[in-house]
């Protein structure tokens, strides 16, 4: 499971540099914002969990469903990132095709 996660991840880190080293510095910027916004909340969220695990408060179940819920939020988190990436970078494509077609 551990390396199938790695796996994704390096498909989606893989991808998403190709696409963003097409685009505008001010974009790429937003798009760092982005992931900087998402480490912070992420480091809550997992530091949240940690202390769920170590409290004997909650039971297993409930313990398991905040895991999950923790693992949703990181792959919707990054599933929408990426689009987001996708949206500029056809966006920026789109520009420059116009700017292309106007200068003929």
């Amino acid at each position: 499971n551990h390396m199938e996660n790695v796996f994704k991840m390096s498909v989606f880190i893989y991808i998403w540099f190709i696409i963003t080293t097409k685009l505008n510095v001010s974009w790429n910027i937003g798009i760092v914002l982005l992931l900087y916004i998402f480490l912070l909340y992420d480091y809550n969220y997992y530091k949240d969990i940690i202390i769920i695990q170590q409290s004997k408060i909650y039971k297993d179940e409930e313990k398991v469903k905040y895991i999950q819920n923790y693992n949703n939020f990181q792959y919707n988190y990054i599933i929408i990132l990426l689009r987001i990436t996708f949206i500029l970078y056809y966006i920026q494509l789109h520009l420059i095709i116009q700017m292309m077609l106007m200068s003929m």
